[in-house]
């Protein structure tokens, strides 16, 4: 299941705004954060991870991928989630 949002006139740094993202998901107890990013700067995407073996019995691994697309005055924050 995901989620998108669009945001326009905003002047975000997109860079900046992906490793405040990244240091969320460690902050909040995420054991595999990771960040690709185009050469350009107008895509980044963050995958965290929670993983550890009594996840693993309990079913409850979670995952999370942000993806961040376009130019600090239009870009769109994609969110979904799964095992």
């Amino acid at each position: 299941m995901g989620k998108e949002g669009d945001w326009i006139d905003k002047k975000v740094d997109l860079k900046k705004l992906s490793e405040k993202i990244h240091q969320f998901f460690y902050d909040d107890g995420f054991s595999e954060v990771r960040i690709d990013e185009d050469s350009h700067g107008t895509w980044f995407q963050i995958q965290a991870r929670k993983t550890g073996a009594l996840r693993t019995v309990v079913s409850s691994r979670k995952a999370i991928h942000v993806i961040i697309k376009g130019t600090p005055d239009k870009f769109v924050v994609s969110v979904g989630t799964g095992e």
